[in-house]
């Protein structure tokens, strides 16, 4: 099993590597600064070859920007822990495009109805867009990185984030960077409490291992 975000991004070129890397790691740094710890871990990606094959293209990584024609993927490492958290460009599919439709047109909320016909215009002009994985039992340092390295994609492409598998709460969905940032990985701005016992479990483990 994994969790997973989605990044729709409205600038269909893909980041710079290096600047994606960099705004990763300052989101980490400053989220461990929160709790006390003073280590900055550096974020590696690397782009592989999947086996299985999966329907991808590739994604970020010296070698994937602005190619949409290979089947790759990136593997973000963090520091010297063991493990790691992928992510895939995805094509879009007709039937991708009328899902979004009609699930903009049954939420009776104003603002994700507006998020979610953003979303559209995305997919309609662009077809494309990102799918950030973590899988179970994957090390705290990763749970947390994860979802900072899928924010910061999102910021350099003025993207919205979307979970539904439970990275977060689905009632904060579709996202900014921005909006991620004052919740995600954050007991007190949990609604669920699965969430809230999540976040406060890698939290307490972040700072045994790496308190001071």
């Amino acid at each position: 099993m994994s969790i997973t975000i989605d990044v729709y991004p409205e600038i269909p070129e893909l980041p710079d590597p290096q600047k994606l890397l960099d705004l990763s790691m300052q989101r980490l740094w400053a989220r461990l600064r929160e709790y006390s710890i003073r280590v900055e871990p550096l974020i590696h990606v690397s782009l592989l070859t999947p086996f299985p094959p999966v329907m991808t293209v590739p994604p970020i990584g010296s070698e994937g920007r602005d190619h949409f024609d290979r089947i790759d993927y990136a593997w973000f490492t963090v520091g010297q822990v063991p493990g790691g958290s992928d992510a895939y460009v995805c094509s879009v599919w007709d039937e991708d495009i009328e899902c979004w439709s009609k699930m903009a047109s049954t939420e009776n909320r104003p603002l994700y109805y507006e998020r979610m016909k953003r979303i559209r215009r995305y997919l309609v002009n662009g077809g494309k867009y990102v799918y950030f994985r973590c899988s179970m039992f994957q090390p705290s340092y990763i749970y947390l990185a994860f979802g900072l390295i899928a924010a910061s994609f999102a910021q350099l492409t003025n993207g919205l984030l979307v979970s539904y598998d439970g990275a977060w709460d689905t009632e904060r969905f579709p996202a900014t960077a921005e909006e991620f940032d004052m919740w995600y990985f954050r007991p007190e701005m949990a609604i669920s409490p699965e969430n809230k016992r999540g976040a406060e479990y890698h939290i307490n483990n972040l700072i045994e291992m790496l308190g001071n």
